[in-house]
């Protein structure tokens, strides 16, 4: 392989490193020329995920490199720790363990889920911290909402104290034990890995603070390598590694993933951080690929909301897909982390309890229970679901089960006719096309809540929701397709660009509306949020019930006929109004549009010669 000056300067430095990488640089490519460049030593690679240890062992080892172990931080700290006969917890513990295990009890439901949250909360920020105590984390500093400060202020030596037991127990073997406790053991060993040469950090924009105190702690030479404006897990008390060390700092500013305009309009997303950091370093960013063409369509939006909206109106509204991928596994669109499932939300909100599974679930009396939950800044992850719950009603199931019905496997997944993924899924991959929903926080609207003055934003999470929509738009190798207010006011886009930007005229009445600004975005794990109420202080977008959209349009959701596409034709060729047509047939103006472009009627009866 021919590396760039850039990559080359990477490959040749001695001493410990930074390498700040854009989106696409190829950056696996120069660690493997860096570990060639070094074969009579010992290398550590730590990998971010399961899922890039395994990518990473295959292209080390394809490239000869047997000198090289890849590890992530979890698999580094299991095998160094040699448990034996040890019961792991399945997935994350909920607040309905804490008030089982630790028997508090509050006023009601309510504020016993809510107590709980903040315990599992704390012995989550605890066991990712480089502290070595439980009173040593600053819990309070992490918590931006006032009636969260106010909550935990009032119980916090109580606070202190259960979580110190819940840890009690999983140290003494009475309760599983969850993967990150052991990563915390794991550090408060003061591990030395003495027997490697070089040890290289990936992702560095968001590292553990445990596994990077246990990597900086070592005497070999070390390498960080990340793009510090894809840090988008902070929320997960995740820090940007390569903004905390001194080691000398290389840049690979030219992307081989897409075309100089995707470039360009990366740029522009990244300078939007000038609005709120007028010191924010923003990258030359200089496109250099596009063209490889594997045939993948990917939409990809920031919420898990905005996709499962979109995949049925797609889908089953107006019928421009018949197969579907989900990144991630369908499942995590439709379950919450920290417990329950849209059907346990679901039977919560018609008052079928019997059909309710989820314990903590079952903790609620009624829908307005678990709502008060969420509201109060409890089990975000749910948030995304009860929007579901409300828009779809009764007919969820059924609508679910069609999605599952055209959800293709893994194999197949270049196969479907879309794919979807919120974006902290998409971290990592790249598609031929790229669609996104208008979920995000572009400069228009960024602008639009400086301009009020009556909404506080908190610098550092809007900089990482700008960094979401970068890491969105670089996710594309050939095309991207963007809504207008997503485009940064200063870009210009080419006449001959891989850029389509939609127009808000354009755009059909039932696709996704505009978001406020929540914090994190759904990705289907232990969240802290910014309360739409007062961090933001818009109105909430308040989705129409699918029972509504049933009442004004008797046939929204099904299927076209034959005797109806005959129909449409008839009235489209004798210039029907839209509007019109959308009547006579009981569906929205959008769903006719869709029909209208699917069936190419446009093209076979105007278009021609």
């Amino acid at each position: 392989m021919k590396f760039s000056p850039q990559q080359l300067d990477v490959i040749h430095a001695t001493g410990d490193l930074v390498v700040n990488a854009v989106a696409g640089a190829g950056k696996t490519s120069t660690l493997i020329g860096y570990a060639k460049a070094r074969r009579s030593s010992k290398i550590l690679y730590l990998a971010f995920n399961k899922s890039v240890k395994e990518e990473a062992q295959v292209r080390f080892k394809k490239a000869g490199l047997h000198h090289v172990r890849v590890e992530t931080a979890h698999s580094l700290a299991l095998k160094y720790m040699g448990f034996q006969g040890v019961d792991f917890q399945s997935g994350s513990y909920q607040a309905h363990d804490a008030k089982q295990l630790l028997k508090f009890r509050m006023k009601d439901a309510v504020a016993d889920m809510r107590y709980g949250h903040h315990v599992i909360q704390l012995m989550s920020m605890f066991c990712n911290s480089h502290v070595a105590t439980v009173a040593e984390v600053d819990y309070l500093a992490a918590l931006t909402e006032k009636e969260d400060q106010e909550f935990v202020t009032a119980r916090y030596d109580r606070l202190i104290e259960d979580t110190r037991k819940f840890l009690g127990m999983i140290n003494k073997g009475e309760i599983p034990m969850p993967h990150d406790f052991y990563l915390k053991l794991f550090q408060l060993r003061g591990p030395k890995l003495s027997q490697y040469d070089y040890i290289l950090f990936d992702e560095g924009q968001d590292a553990s603070p445990v596994m990077l105190d246990v990597f900086l702690n070592q005497e070999a030479t070390r390498v960080i390598v990340g793009d510090e404006h894809q840090q988008i897990y902070s929320w997960r008390h995740a820090v940007n590694a390569l903004q905390k060390s001194d080691f000398e700092r290389k840049v690979l500013s030219t992307s081989y993933r897409f075309d100089r305009s995707i470039g360009d309009l990366a740029k522009a997303i990244l300078t939007t951080k000038h609005h709120m950091d007028a010191s924010a370093n923003v990258p030359d960013i200089t496109g250099a690929g596009g063209g490889k063409a594997d045939g993948s369509r990917a939409t990809l939006g920031r919420s898990n909301l905005a996709i499962i909206v979109d995949a049925i109106e797609q889908l089953i509204e107006h019928e421009t897909i018949e197969s579907v991928y989900f990144e991630g596994h369908f499942n995590s669109y439709t379950y919450a982390d920290e417990g329950g499932s849209v059907f346990d939300v679901l039977n919560l909100y018609l008052g079928n309890r019997k059909g309710i599974r989820d314990p903590q679930m079952k903790a609620f009396q009624d829908f307005s229970q678990l709502e008060e939950f969420v509201d109060n800044g409890a089990q975000p992850t749910l948030k995304g679901i009860l929007e579901i719950v409300k828009k779809y009603g009764r007919d969820l199931p059924s609508l679910i089960k069609e999605l599952k019905a055209a959800h293709v496997t893994a194999e197949d997944k270049m196969k479907a006719d879309r794919i979807y993924s919120t974006v902290h899924k998409a971290k990592g991959m790249e598609y031929d096309e790229v669609t996104l929903l208008g979920d995000f926080l572009g400069e228009e609207k960024l602008k639009e809540l400086l301009r009020r003055g009556d909404v506080e934003l908190d610098p550092a999470r809007v900089i990482e929701d700008i960094n979401v929509l970068y890491v969105a738009a670089t996710r594309t190798q050939n095309k991207l397709i963007i809504p207008e207010e997503m485009v940064p006011m200063a870009f210009k886009n080419p006449e001959k660009s891989s850029i389509e930007v939609i127009e808000k005229e354009e755009r059909h009445e039932s696709e996704w509306p505009e978001e406020l600004l929540v914090w994190p975005p759904s990705v289907g794990a232990d969240q802290t949020p910014v309360k739409r109420e007062e961090s933001a202080n818009i109105k909430p977008y308040e989705a129409k019930p699918y029972e509504k959209i049933r009442q004004t349009h008797g046939s929204a959701y099904s299927k076209w006929t034959d005797e109806q596409d005959e129909l449409l034709e008839t009235l489209f060729v004798s210039r029907t109004p839209v509007k019109e047509i959308a009547a006579e047939f009981g569906r929205t103006r959008g769903a006719i549009y869709s029909r209208i472009k699917k069936l190419g009627l446009q093209e076979k009866h105007f278009d021609a010669g």
